[in-house]
């Protein structure tokens, strides 16, 4: 347990340290270039490129971090968040030595008869490899990194000790830091949890049995343990975008992934975190393949009914609705919240919004201005009620490409409709 001893804490502190001027010197560098070329750029903007440089340096659990905190609307600021977009996770896939001391350790030659040491994708905690079990069946295997969950509970760890000291400052005092980052540290946790991860993606798969044109791969559960997830390997994939997916199948594929999503929040409380085009893609027939569950989970059912109401109340042009499921499912609220104020400046964002044709309206725009107006009324939603929005913002640019007129609002009635009388049908067309 090397990585959480006191030496090799004080170590990463040193790195965060180093890490942090260099982000430092880095902002004040395109401050002063923007001064000197008088171009008004956002200090904001400038702040998030500074913040994903240090990311990138620091690697591991905290590109994971600058990646949540960029689908965090609600907490940060719209130019902060376009800075840390660019962040990816730029990481090498483990040595031939060190798979085949997984393959050893995890006796492969047992499970599979072919196994490709050549991972196909490698991230900071996994990589996926391509194996055919002795029964001839094709299969992906996900394997855990050695040791990193170790490394991973000791940034954590650090993490939390330092912005809970954040939270302490007047600044921040009003806000739900503390609730934020412990759910982020849950959330990371839980991406080491490969039981947890099988156990998201057979509900996921079950959710959509009765959907022909929806595909979840199964788990094989015989082979799966905490270090790696043995599921059925899904061929033929295309990419959402315009380059790969032929232009007849554009707009129906667009669709059709946003009434998947639909189904997920409003009908099944299930939240994919992390639906990048990495993750969602389509087959030549137009069916929708969705993939990697590791930032995933369930809204209590008390927050699914409370979003129906939210998203009820917006198509229906109702702000008085929307603002009280905002102030219901409120963390914390001032103790002299000025109610009428706060219901009339969502009632004017609500007219502003629905006023605007299925091609114009952004769900993103839409979510900042909520969010900005809750920020400076001291109203934080709960992380349960922001995290499906983050998932629409976080598909709302793939499918906009694919189809600009989309209607966002058409698409939900059905599903809230159907959420509401408590008549739900569990298929995808």
């Amino acid at each position: 347990m090397i990585g959480r001893t006191p030496i090799a804490i004080c170590i990463r502190l040193i790195q965060l340290l180093a890490a942090s001027t260099a982000a430092l010197v880095m902002l004040c560098s395109l401050v002063i270039a923007s001064v000197a070329r008088k171009k008004h750029q956002s200090v904001r903007l400038f702040l998030g490129m500074a913040l994903a440089n240090m990311f990138e340096r620091l690697g591991g659990a905290y590109i994971k971090v600058g990646q949540l905190l960029a689908s965090r609307p609600d907490l940060i600021h719209h130019d902060i968040r376009t800075g840390l977009s660019r962040l990816h996770t730029r990481v090498k896939p483990l040595s031939q030595r060190c798979v085949s001391k997984i393959a050893r350790e995890n006796r492969f030659e047992a499970i599979f008869c072919t196994f490709d040491a050549t991972a196909m994708a490698a991230g900071s905690i996994a990589q996926v490899h391509r194996a055919q079990l002795h029964d001839g069946t094709q299969v992906a295997v996900k394997i855990r990194r050695p040791g990193i969950d170790v490394a991973f509970q000791r940034d954590l760890s650090i993490m939390h000790s330092l912005f809970t000291l954040a939270a302490m400052l007047t600044y921040f005092e009003k806000s739900p830091l503390r609730e934020s980052v412990r759910v982020i540290c849950e959330t990371l946790s839980g991406q080491l949890d490969f039981k947890r991860e099988a156990q998201l993606t057979q509900a996921f798969r079950s959710c959509f049995a009765q959907s022909a044109s929806v595909v979840v791969p199964r788990v094989i559960d015989e082979y799966s343990n905490e270090n790696m997830i043995v599921m059925e390997y899904c061929q033929d994939l295309i990419t959402l975008d315009r380059e790969h997916l032929p232009s007849e199948l554009w707009e129906s594929v667009a669709s059709r992934s946003l009434r998947v999503l639909y189904q997920m929040i409003f009908t099944d409380g299930l939240i994919h975190g992390d639906l990048h085009p990495g993750n969602v893609f389509c087959r030549a027939n137009g069916n929708i393949v969705v993939l990697d569950f590791g930032i995933a989970g369930k809204m209590e059912d008390e927050v699914r009914k409370a979003f129906v109401d939210f998203f009820l109340g917006f198509i229906s042009g109702s702000g008085s609705q929307c603002a009280d499921v905002a102030i219901r499912l409120a963390t914390s609220t001032p103790n002299r919240l000025d109610r009428t104020s706060f219901t009339h400046e969502i009632q004017d964002l609500v007219d502003k919004h629905s006023d605007a044709t299925a091609g114009s309206f952004q769900v993103g725009r839409f979510a900042f201005d909520m969010f900005d107006i809750q920020r400076r009324y001291g109203v934080y939603s709960t992380t349960g009620f922001i995290l499906p929005i983050s998932s629409l913002l976080m598909l709302e640019g793939t499918l906009k490409e694919l189809h600009p007129r989309l209607d966002f609002k058409g698409e939900a009635r059905r599903f809230l409709f159907a959420a509401m009388s408590g008549v739900i049908e569990r298929r995808v067309e």
